[in-house]
């Protein structure tokens, strides 16, 4: 016997999600699997927050699952492959291109070799409209129209031919309860969920997107909110480029949507970027950052606390920290102040905030908070 695995990263959704569509094409039995990394439960820039949004997730897809088709595991993700393959014999490997930090782009080369030492077809589609080894953007943004405008890649669930197995069901809940006291007002994850606030948004509260989104208070009624869906996959950008489009008529939205039609483009343009200079992680994009003054030592320690913690004593600074800390979201300017403040005010390298914001983001992708602290643009 023989399976295709689905492999899980941050496309937790059953819609619209190519490896899932391609895996059943081969009529081979299908598995599902979701490994919490050791690389990235001990990586600073990740916090019990995002874990717990993403066992929500998890969740609502095997509530929609039949019983022992997802698999949940933990530990390293090759050792996780390895089993597998071992008991059950692993045919193709389907999933996502990632563009993460340095940390998953190791641990995808040495998976790559793996899968060629054990004669394992390993299938990795495009996410979104980013193009891997592009070198240059002359037809960009006619890729970036057609693939938005491209049919969504749905199948039905029930013509699926799954792989079961029931010593698969006791893992998820193990991790439901790891997480599931977290202290805080956090969006839940999901499918399920992120359909509902992209409906809410265009019930009624994106028509004031394009007056509010800058507003620290009304941004957290009138932005989409869908940020979190979007970085942890719920939600196929695809599928929210197509319901504004589905409301491009509607009378009194325009200018709301032009603006936020504007913002799901710079989603693919950033990761593009990222995926052309995955340096960034590193260093500065703007070489003007490499002699800016910079205080070390205690109080350089006492200042990064202070602004980490909210007690900087600016209180526009603070609230949005504590608002960071308590919800996981701010706004995209206000996300930019708390950068400019940093590096600018309290004379401290970005890199010393990176993995503290990352933490608190709820929306935390690598491409978006690495691009845009070094370029200094937030959405």
């Amino acid at each position: 016997m023989s399976i295709a695995v689905v492999w899980l990263k941050r496309d937790l959704r059953l819609s619209d999600h190519a490896p899932l569509l391609e895996a059943a094409k081969t009529g081979l039995p299908v598995l599902l699997v979701y490994c919490f990394e050791d690389i990235l439960l001990d990586d600073a820039h990740y916090s019990e927050r995002h874990w717990r949004f993403v066992s929500q997730s998890l969740r609502d897809m095997a509530n929609k699952l039949p019983a022992g088709v997802l698999y949940v595991a933990k530990g390293d993700a090759l050792a996780v492959f390895q089993a597998l393959n071992l008991k059950y014999g692993i045919s193709q490997v389907f999933s996502h291109q990632e563009i993460g930090l340095d940390n998953t782009f190791a641990r995808d080369k040495a998976f790559a070799t793996w899968c060629n030492s054990n004669q394992i077809i390993w299938h990795e589609p495009p996410l979104g409209a980013v193009q891997r080894g592009l070198t240059h953007r002359t037809h960009w943004d006619e890729n970036w129209q057609q693939v938005m405008r491209a049919p969504c890649l749905n199948l039905d669930l029930n013509e699926v031919n799954w792989f079961k197995n029931n010593e698969f069901e006791c893992q998820l809940p193990h991790f439901e309860t790891r997480f599931q006291n977290i202290q805080g007002q956090f969006q839940n994850g999901g499918e399920s969920e992120a359909f509902n606030v992209l409906n809410d948004f265009f019930t009624a509260r994106g028509k004031e997107y394009a007056f509010n989104l800058s507003s620290p208070s009304l941004s957290q009624i009138h932005c989409s909110r869908l940020s979190p869906y979007l970085a942890w996959g719920n939600i196929s950008l695809r599928q929210v480029y197509q319901t504004v489009l589905s409301h491009w008529q509607v009378p009194g939205w325009r200018r709301s949507l032009v603006a936020f039609t504007s913002r799901l483009h710079w989603h693919c343009h950033f990761i593009q970027k990222f995926e052309s200079e995955c340096e960034m992680e590193f260093r500065h994009v703007n070489k003007g950052y490499d002699d800016l003054p910079r205080v070390t030592g205690e109080l350089a320690e006492h200042r990064l606390h202070a602004w980490k913690t909210g007690q900087t004593g600016i209180p526009m600074v603070d609230a949005c920290m504590r608002c960071l800390i308590e919800t996981g979201y701010i706004n995209f300017r206000m996300r930019a102040m708390l950068v400019s403040f940093l590096c600018h005010h309290l004379e401290l390298d970005w890199r010393t905030g990176v993995a503290h914001l990352a933490s608190l983001f709820l929306d935390f992708e690598p491409v978006f908070l690495i691009c845009k602290i070094n370029i200094g643009y937030f959405e």
